[in-house]
C-alpha cells in the first residue's frame, strides 16, 4: 500500500494545537507597533490609631500617625512597545507547499515562526494563588478583657501601655534565661519571641499607628494619532503621556489636578526600502517587516525620567522572502512586536 499523499501542518496558536489541511488558506497579519509606558508608582497608606493622642505620655514619643492618608508616588517608568494585529498589512499562504510546514500563529493571527518544532505558549498562566483572598484585617483592638471593660478611652490607653510594658519584660527576661522554664530548644525559645514581637507591634499601632506600602503597575497605550505625531518631526513635537497626582495617583491626561509627563521623540531613523538593479528573485508568500527606530524620552518638565530606543513598524517597510530560500524549509522566528525576522537557519534533520 502507497503511503498516503494527505498532508496535515500543526499551527501552535497561543494555548492550543490546531490541525490544519493540506491546501487550506492560512491568513496572517503583520502587527503593528504601538507605544507603551509603565508606570509603576508606590501607594502609601497611613492610619492613626486610636490611642495616638497618649502616645508620648505612655510611650514617650511623638513619632506617631495623627491622620488618616493616602499618597502615591512614581517608583519607575519604562518605556516599551506591544503590538495589534495591523487589518490591513495581510498575506496568506498554504501549509504543505513550498516548505511550508509548521508554524505558529498568536492569538490574533500573526506569525510567530516557521518550520520551527517549538510551542509558543503566549498565555500568562494564572498563579494558583491569585484567587486566593487575602485575609482581612482584624478590626477588633487585641486588649484585654480588663482594659475594655474600663469604658474609658485614656484608661484603655494606660490600660494598654501596661500590656506593652509586661510583653517587654517577659522578652528580656527569656533573653537573660531569668524564668523559671525555658522553652525546650531554639525553635520554640524562637515562636515564643515572634508571638511576643506581634502581639507588641499590634498593640503599639494602637498608638504610633500603621503605615502600609503597595506597588501598583499600570500601563498606558500611547494613542497611534499621537505616535505619528511624535515621529512626523523630530524633536518638535511632544505629547503630554499621563499626568500624576501625589494624592490619587494617575488621572487622565485633561485632569489639571495632576503633574504632566513629556513625551517626545528624537533621532528617528526610517528603514528604506533599497532600490535593487538587478531582476527581482521570485518572492514566497511570507512577508516580514524591516522596522525603522526612534528615540523616545520622558521628563516632567524639568528633569528626564527614561530615555528608550525602540523599534517600530510603522519606521520600517515590508518585504517577502523569496521563494528559494524558503522552499529550503529553513527555521524561521519574527518579532511579535514588529514582524521584522528575528532568525534565519536551515532545519536540522
Amino acid at each position: 500500500m502507497k503511503p498516503s499523499r494527505l498532508f496535515t501542518a500543526i499551527v501552535l496558536f497561543a494555548a492550543q494545537n490546531v490541525t490544519i489541511a493540506l491546501g487550506q488558506e492560512i491568513m496572517c497579519h503583520l502587527p503593528k507597533t504601538l507605544l507603551r509606558l509603565e508606570v509603576t508608582y508606590e501607594v502609601t497608606t497611613a492610619k492613626h490609631g486610636p490611642f495616638y493622642q497618649y502616645s508620648e505620655r505612655y510611650l514617650g514619643t511623638k513619632d506617631v500617625v495623627t491622620q488618616d492618608k493616602t499618597s502615591y508616588n512614581i517608583v519607575n517608568v519604562e518605556i516599551g512597545t506591544g503590538a495589534i494585529a495591523d487589518p490591513v498589512r495581510t498575506f496568506s499562504f498554504i501549509p504543505g507547499q513550498d516548505g511550508l510546514t509548521t508554524f505558529s500563529l498568536s492569538r490574533d493571527g500573526m506569525l510567530q515562526s516557521l518550520n520551527a518544532n517549538d510551542q509558543t505558549t503566549g498565555a500568562n498562566k494564572k498563579n494558583e494563588n491569585s484567587n486566593r483572598k487575602k485575609p482581612s484585617e482584624n478590626s477588633v483592638m487585641p486588649l484585654s478583657e480588663e482594659v475594655l471593660l474600663t469604658g474609658s478611652i485614656a484608661k484603655m490607653a494606660e490600660g494598654t501601655a501596661k500590656q506593652i510594658y509586661r510583653l517587654r519584660e517577659a522578652r528580656l527576661n527569656l533573653l537573660s534565661g531569668d524564668v523559671d522554664k525555658l522553652p525546650a530548644d531554639a525553635n520554640s525559645m524562637h515562636q515564643v519571641l515572634a508571638e511576643i514581637e506581634r502581639q507588641e507591634k499590634e498593640l503599639t499601632s494602637l498608638f504610633i499607628g500603621t503605615i502600609k506600602k503597595e506597588v501598583k503597575h499600570e500601563k498606558i497605550i500611547i494613542s497611534e494619532a499621537d505616535l505619528q505625531s511624535l515621529v512626523s518631526a523630530e524633536g518638535a513635537n511632544e505629547i503630554i503621556a499621563f499626568r500624576f497626582s501625589p494624592i490619587v495617583g494617575l488621572v487622565d491626561t485633561e485632569d489639571l489636578s495632576g503633574a504632566p509627563f513629556y513625551l517626545k521623540a528624537s533621532n528617528i531613523s526610517r528603514a528604506e526600502k533599497p532600490i535593487n538593479d538587478k531582476k527581482s528573485p521570485a518572492l514566497s508568500p511570507i512577508k516580514y517587516c524591516v522596522p525603522g527606530s526612534a528615540t523616545f524620552m520622558l521628563t516632567d518638565g524639568k528633569k528626564t525620567i527614561k530615555t528608550s530606543t525602540l523599534l517600530l513598524s510603522a519606521l520600517g517597510y515590508d518585504a517577502s522572502l523569496p521563494a528559494d530560500f524558503i522552499k529550503k524549509s529553513p527555521v524561521l522566528h519574527f518579532d511579535r512586536r514588529t514582524g521584522a525576522l528575528l532568525s534565519a537557519e536551515q532545519h536540522s534533520k
